[in-house]
């Protein structure tokens, strides 16, 4: 007999560029995997509706709503924890329309966690669960007493908000396979790496200290899942999900050896059809790691640079230089992966002239890919107490723009991507392109 019915929410988004340059990718709502597959195991029946993937209207989705014990809605899946956007309203009004015919609505997600009175009000939640939200599901499904779940804040009946103690970062070796089997692989896609797209996590949380990170949802220490539970997640979604490409979504992929070592061992040896990109620092690609990550199928490295400016790196504390950066890249263009490097603009103290050496840079260093993206001084980060100096905006945006101009247009780089037969990227990378600049 089953506990109850758990539906789990992602909302609907602008796709793909929103007003302020924001990408909201069609990705997997991994959190939301994994919260269903601890309730699974509980007993519960869960069903994963992704709005974004699925284009809902907010109507259909408060519809489904009615039928189902508890809902759950986030606004920022495990791929916006670090970097949430701004424009939260597809979030806030299909909490409201699901409060409305359901009064068991809770939320999840980065903006809740930072503004939780605030988000309680909109959303006319129940509660809010801030940080990792699986065990504070589990616990609210189970009908713990609100007062005693930690990480959520919630109304007691009145207009004050409880904040309850903050939960301690979770064991990740705790965490089942997510519940590939409630989503459809085939719905998720990377622009620049194909269809049928999944995300892995095989850890939480970062060894770095940059004064803009937003680290919120991860907390700390780093912590990892045990190799054999990575193994089985990638060879559940690609042998029985239709898996062909995926992200490593660790924030620092190359950091946690221990672990990934026998995955990339594992699918060194099965050969399958699938490739898959990861986040590391530029200062971290190592050659004789990235050449049997390329043989296990590794064909792109996300790496954010954030400057191409000395001056800024330092005032930043990124804890990189330019020459290690161009180091880095240089040896993973030796190996043969491809690279997307990932600027910002907007720092405090920031000129025009330091936004000009960014570009410059971008252009000297010549990765497979680059993405501009403007500041947002989130609550909680070094930046967020330094918010009234930022006096840089609008030239953040027109500095964006001007790098994606410069970048991407420059005869080499089209001869180039037209040398490797690259057209299909080439199309998609100009789609995305015009959506940030027009």
């Amino acid at each position: 007999m089953t506990q109850g019915k758990i539906l789990l929410v992602k909302p609907s988004d602008v796709y793909p560029v929103t007003k302020k340059g924001i990408y909201n990718r069609t990705w997997m709502p991994i959190s939301l995997a994994n919260c269903a597959a601890m309730l699974e195991n509980e007993g519960f029946e869960c069903k994963i509706v992704d709005a974004h993937a699925d284009r809902l209207d907010i109507d259909d989705v408060a519809k489904d709503a009615k039928e189902y014990d508890k809902i759950f809605v986030t606004s920022t899946d495990i791929e916006r924890w670090e970097c949430p956007g701004t424009d939260i309203d597809s979030f806030i009004k299909t909490s409201q329309e699901c409060a409305k015919v359901n009064p068991n609505v809770y939320v999840i997600g980065v903006h809740g966690s930072l503004h939780p009175q605030d988000i309680i009000e909109k959303t006319h939640a129940k509660a809010v669960i801030k940080g990792e939200p699986e065990e504070s599901v589990l616990e609210i499904c189970q009908g713990k007493d609100l007062h005693e779940v930690k990480g959520i804040s919630f109304k007691n009946g009145t207009s004050e908000v409880i904040n309850n103690e903050k939960r301690k970062p979770m064991d990740m070796t705790i965490l089942p396979t997510p519940a590939y089997h409630l989503l459809d692989s085939s719905k998720y896609f990377y622009e620049v790496l194909g269809k049928n797209f999944a995300l892995f996590e095989g850890s939480r949380g970062c060894y770095y200290g940059c004064k803009f990170c937003l680290k919120e949802m991860f907390g700390n220490p780093v912590r990892s899942k045990k190799p054999e539970q990575m193994i089985k997640e990638v060879d559940e979604a690609v042998t029985k999900h239709g898996v062909k490409t995926a992200q490593f979504i660790d924030l620092e992929y190359t950091l946690n050896k221990d672990m990934y070592m026998p995955v990339l061992d594992h699918l060194i040896e099965k050969n399958y059809d699938f490739k898959w990109c990861c986040q590391a620092r530029a200062d971290n690609l190592d050659e004789e790691l990235l050449v049997k990550m390329k043989k296990a199928g590794c064909v792109m490295i996300l790496c954010g640079i954030e400057s191409g400016s000395e001056k800024t790196l330092k005032s930043i504390r990124k804890g990189l230089t330019l020459e290690k950066v161009k180091r880095g890249i240089a040896t993973a263009k030796k190996v043969g992966i491809d690279t997307c490097c990932f600027f910002m603009f907007g720092f405090p103290g920031e000129t025009k002239e330091d936004m000009k050496e960014t570009i410059k840079f971008t252009k000297e260093l010549n990765p497979t890919y680059v993405s501009f993206h403007d500041l947002i001084p989130h609550k909680t980060t070094d930046f967020f107490h330094h918010k009234d100096e930022l006096d840089n905006h609008d030239l953040a945006v027109k500095m964006r723009r001007l790098g994606y101009l410069h970048f991407y247009l420059r005869p080499s780089y089209i001869a180039g991507r037209l040398f490797r037969k690259d057209i299909l990227n080439i199309g998609r990378q100009l789609k995305l392109f015009w959506g940030f600049v027009k």
